[in-house]
Parts: structure tokens; sequence; C-alpha cells
């Protein structure tokens, strides 16, 4: 596959690292980036010679979540924006390298947004800084932004890596359950 988005490189000491290079959207998500995440972390993990995979992104960004121009110029084209299915790729890449047998250590220089917390946490370690992890996403009906400490905290709870999309998920469907049934006059 020809890497468009994505810088892949492996060194003579097996350390192959995986650069988020399209900074024109501060590297937005969009359908090209997920298929070529995919592919290098299978890469990566197939490959005998590589010890360490390190992700990383280029200049100002990490992962700044989905591609708005991608999706603005993809209405405009008549075609739909499929987010559950841009967001299970970005999962299956996390889940990618949570699963892989080799060391992997993400690198967050610069913001990250929305599912690129489910990437930063995919690794066995994480480098950041608690100002680049701006926003995680939203629970129950009103909107609540979580900081990185929080997102931390579950890490370090759960002690497992796993991609943070699913759990996000499950407590908005959860917190809007609860305010239906509140505002329909149960009180459970």
């Amino acid at each position: 596959m020809e890497l468009k988005k994505l810088i892949y490189t492996v060194n003579e000491d097996g350390i192959a690292v995986i650069t988020m290079n399209y900074m024109k959207n501060l590297n937005a998500i969009d359908e090209q980036m997920a298929a070529e995440l995919m592919y290098v972390v299978d890469v990566a993990e197939k490959d005998p010679n590589v010890k360490v995979v390190v992700l990383k992104g280029t200049d100002r960004a990490f992962f700044a979540g989905g591609d708005i121009g991608y999706f603005y110029e993809l209405i405009q084209a008549g075609g739909e924006v499929n987010m559950d299915g841009l967001i299970s790729k970005v999962g299956v890449v996390a889940d990618g390298l949570k699963r892989m047998s080799k060391m992997v250590i993400t690198s967050v220089c610069g913001a990250t947004a929305g599912t690129g917390v489910s990437l930063a946490l995919g690794g066995d370690f994480v480098i950041a800084e608690v100002e680049e992890i701006v926003e995680v996403g939203e629970l129950g009906p009103e909107e609540i932004h979580v900081p990185a400490p929080i997102v931390d905290m579950v890490y370090v709870r759960t002690g497992e890596k796993r991609p943070l999309c699913p759990m996000w998920q499950r407590a908005k469907a959860k917190a809007e359950a609860k305010a239906k049934e509140k505002a329909e006059g149960g009180n459970k």
C-alpha cells in the first residue's frame, strides 16, 4: 500500500516508527488515514525484525479527531459519512496496538482529541503532557469535557489498554436512557 498520510520506517535496531504526517488537517482521521493505520500496524506486528513500535504525530498534533473537511467534501459529493465505521476502524487500530506482541510507545506531541485518545492509550508507554489531550468526549445529556487526568485514572484503575470510545458510548447511552426515564416520570 502506498502511504500518503503516514510515514513508516524501521531502523537497524528493530524500532518501527509510525508517523502520522497529514498536517494539513492536524492528522485528523479520514478513510485513507484509517486504512493506512490499519495496514502499518499489521505490517509492524508481522515483521519479525520489529521489536518496538513508536506511534507519533508531527509538529502541532498527534491526532485531531475526525477530519471535518473530509466529511464536508464527502457530503457535498452526495456521499454519506459513516462515523460508526470510521470510529470502528480507529478502534481496530487501537486494539491492534494493545494486542501487539511488540513494545508500543505512543508519543503525544501536540493536540489530541476524540478517538486520538484511544490511539494514545493503545501504547504500553504513553509519553504526553497533560495539556496535549484537549478533549475526550461527552458523557450524559449535557456536554461534559473529560480532562486528561481522568483519562489517565481510567487507564491506571482498569489496568488495561483498551479503546475509550466504546466506554464513552456506553456511558453516554446509559446517561441518555436515565435522562429519558426521568423525563417520562420514572425515578429509578
